[in-house]
């Protein structure tokens, strides 16, 4: 009787769990930009429009992007912000995947002040915006060539937390281990193991 009860129990959490996530993912959805969730017309890939411009610098500018990836440096500039990011896939809803691919890396260039602590390394994040051409500057002393991005509108991505980071003690006494395990927002779910008393 009682296992009966606990698994009806564990049902309607996790219903319950599921329900709320889904709520919580279509709240996210409506505050990320119109221009980040959608694919421009013609969005030639990092790589690709890099190679463009070591041909012909000036061949791209004007082109409509929606890059994304990981932040490498923000940079405070006079009248801007530049931040170099690391280009990655991204999802559906514009949303860079993790992962070990990468296309290269590009400038955005953004025409005011960005708080850098609110753009610190390895923060996800996605722009929108028409490249303006390429610079060249060395990584170590390789001469990278970089294109850059004219920013209209960006987006930044939740940090995603995983379950070997969390320290909570009421969460690691759990009766039955972590109720989460296994949820979406775990990449991927690491498996739990209660602490024995």
């Amino acid at each position: 009787m009682k296992r009966h009860l606990y698994e009806h129990w564990r049902n309607g959490w996790r219903l319950s769990m599921l329900v709320a996530i889904a709520l919580l993912a279509t709240g996210c959805a409506s505050t990320i930009p119109e221009p980040i969730r959608r694919v421009p017309e013609h969005n030639p890939g990092v790589a690709l429009l890099r190679a463009q411009l070591a041909d012909d610098p000036a061949c791209c500018r004007g082109t409509a992007v929606r890059w994304g990836g990981v932040i490498l440096e923000t940079r405070n500039l006079a009248d801007s912000t530049e931040i170099i990011i690391l280009a990655q896939p991204l999802g559906v809803a514009g949303e860079p995947l993790s992962g070990d691919r990468t296309e290269g890396r590009f400038i955005a260039r953004f025409p005011r002040f960005l708080e850098p602590s609110l753009y610190p390394p390895e923060q996800r994040i996605t722009v929108y915006g028409r490249v303006t051409g390429a610079e060249t500057r060395h990584i170590g002393e390789y001469a990278y060539l970089y294109p850059v991005v004219a920013v209209e509108t960006h987006h930044l991505w939740p940090r995603r937390v995983y379950v070997d980071e969390v320290d909570d003690p009421w969460l690691y006494d759990y009766p039955w281990g972590w109720p989460w395990y296994g949820y979406p927002w775990y990449y991927p779910p690491y498996p739990y193991y209660p602490h024995h008393h």
